[in-house]
């Protein structure tokens, strides 16, 4: 079943559009949103971005793909830049079907779209049989408009998903975050954890990852910690915790929040990562584990100022 989000509980007469996978929302998926924004308050009328889910390669290609950000995670983005409304199709074997022809009409009469908003390579329906000069010639046809916006570079390079989860990979956080624009975080909550940081003087917050988000390597990450309205420091361990964990073979995701007190089960929380501070480690006993966490929180550069 196809769901709206956002700040409308139903489609508008008309809207300004722009649709997409929005995986990872980099610096040139944010230049076409904040046009698609713009443009809309500028002409009265209400912005929207269509988006999917499950992400198309995993229906089509690769069924363990896990995207960058969760669908959730690229909502709270959306959102956040100013999108009236989202509208998510479920992209299943028989959505991939339809043809172009039957594309542009769930964009022009579903979603009423007057304007609509893309980059220059998009395209779309059945085989991407649609291209750009597709939509232009058909739009025509509803009363409607394109608008085309060039590739966004970024230091001589195309800005593209696969390059930033590129550089994640090889944990070059601050180069990721750089091309996405804002730091690269995940949102999760928090969930009830073995307690042994409390027994050592290190009390973290166990938070639950949904299994389909993609996570950087395992080690442990200079990050902030986003609780309600405050930003606090933090220090992320992502692994399998082998100096204290029985379970070793359940990969987590654990931080420790410098300069906060209190319970934070069932709250979500949102942690961006700034930088990759060491790889994970089995230590001996945890004395020497102790000492390490000292010199992660010593060594962490995100730092508020």
């Amino acid at each position: 079943m196809t769901r709206l989000i956002g700040r409308n509980a139903a489609l508008p007469a008309e809207c300004v559009l722009t649709v997409g996978k929005f995986e990872s929302v980099h610096l040139g998926h944010r230049q076409l949103l904040n046009e698609v924004v713009a443009f809309s308050r500028e002409r009265g009328i209400v912005s929207a971005a269509a988006t999917f889910e499950p992400h198309p390669v995993t229906t089509l290609v690769d069924h363990f793909y896990k995207p960058l950000f969760t669908i959730g995670e690229r909502e709270h983005i959306l959102l956040k830049i100013g999108i009236d409304f989202i509208v998510e199709y479920p992209f299943d074997n028989e959505f991939a079907t339809i043809s172009r022809e039957e594309f542009c009409r769930k964009i022009f009469v579903e979603l009423r779209a007057r304007y609509i908003f893309v980059g220059e390579s998009y395209r779309f329906g059945r085989g991407r049989a649609g291209t750009v000069e597709f939509l232009q010639t058909i739009a025509s046809t509803y009363g409607a408009e394109v608008k085309i916006l060039p590739h966004r570079e970024y230091g001589g390079s195309k800005v593209g998903t696969r390059e930033i989860r590129a550089l994640i990979e090889e944990k070059k956080i601050k180069e990721a975050s750089d091309l996405l624009g804002f730091p690269f975080f995940i949102i999760g909550g928090v969930v009830h954890g073995n307690k042994i940081g409390r027994s050592m003087g290190y009390p973290t917050v166990n938070i639950d990852i949904p299994d389909n988000k993609f996570l950087p390597p395992d080690g442990v990450y200079s990050t902030l910690t986003h609780i309600g309205g405050n930003v606090y420091e933090s220090v992320t361990n992502i692994g399998f915790k082998p100096t204290v964990s029985a379970n070793g073979d359940k990969r987590s995701v654990e931080s420790f929040i410098l300069n906060f007190k209190g319970e934070l089960y069932g709250e979500e929380l949102r942690t961006e990562f700034i930088s990759f501070l060491r790889p994970e480690i089995k230590f001996s006993n945890k004395e020497l584990l102790m000492k390490q966490i000292k010199e992660d929180i010593k060594n962490r550069t995100g730092r508020l100022t």
